[in-house]
């Protein structure tokens, strides 16, 4: 059976004045016992290869953000993967995930 799951998390909000640039400032967290996901970190454009992977890609923005309200992006797949029974666990491939974690003014800084 074939796995794949990839999740991006930001840790705050994007304003469409100031974009999220993809560079070195990303973090990767892993999970012990599956294999990396793998990430381009390419200025504009993420971009994400896997197979039979998982891994979350992360950036703390900084404060200067941390009042925005709104989040925008485009993205697109080149090769998808297979249809899965959602009701059966392990069932819940996926191409993407994107997350968002706000966090209190406090918590944040």
């Amino acid at each position: 059976m074939r796995y794949l799951a990839i999740a991006l998390a930001i840790l705050a909000t994007p304003t469409f004045a100031a974009p999220v640039e993809f560079d070195a400032n990303w973090e990767d967290l892993t999970f012990r016992g599956i294999n990396a996901t793998e990430y381009g970190y390419n200025g504009n454009t993420l971009v994400i290869q896997a197979d039979n992977s998982s891994s979350v890609t992360y950036k703390s923005l900084p404060p200067t953000e941390f009042d925005s309200t709104q989040v925008s992006w485009n993205w697109a797949v080149s090769s998808s993967v297979p249809v899965t029974d959602l009701t059966r666990k392990g069932g819940d491939d996926r191409n993407v995930t994107i997350y968002f974690m706000f966090l209190d003014r406090k918590s944040a800084d």
